[in-house]
């Protein structure tokens, strides 16, 4: 797999119009960071004169991407959940949670270690562990 590092607008622009495109209709997805972005890719590419790449190219952002993934996986959820996680965990080690490797009274105890442990625990999720 090739990998291109684009330091401007103008090479992430070529590197769309360079995307493949296989069949009769352009079909090409672009991940960007947020609409401004897509924005501004769209622009440069008029500009750079590679409009026809326009043509069946989507700009979708990351978490759109997730969304979809998920959809198609049949995985049921609702949109805004993952800022709540961290106040649920919060929540739940307050609770009678019996945690086995650490001792639950210190967690409880010590201010700001149930909120730690629930960002660690949000961060692990996010990495696949």
């Amino acid at each position: 797999m090739a990998l291109k590092i684009v330091w401007n607008a103008r090479d992430w622009a070529q590197a769309v119009a360079e995307l493949p495109v296989h069949g009769a209709l352009p079909c090409r997805t672009v991940l960007v960071p947020r609409a401004a972005v897509a924005h501004g890719l769209r622009r440069e590419l008029i500009r750079a004169g590679w409009h026809n790449a326009l043509a069946g190219t989507r700009f979708i952002s990351p978490r759109l991407a997730a969304a979809e993934v998920l959809r198609n996986a049949g995985i049921e959820f609702s949109p805004g959940e993952e800022a709540l996680r961290a106040t649920r965990l919060s929540a739940l080690f307050r609770s009678n949670l019996p945690l086995r490797h650490f001792p639950v009274d210190l967690l409880r105890s010590t201010p700001g270690w149930d909120d730690a442990f629930a960002r660690r625990i949000s961060v692990l999720e996010c990495a696949g562990v």
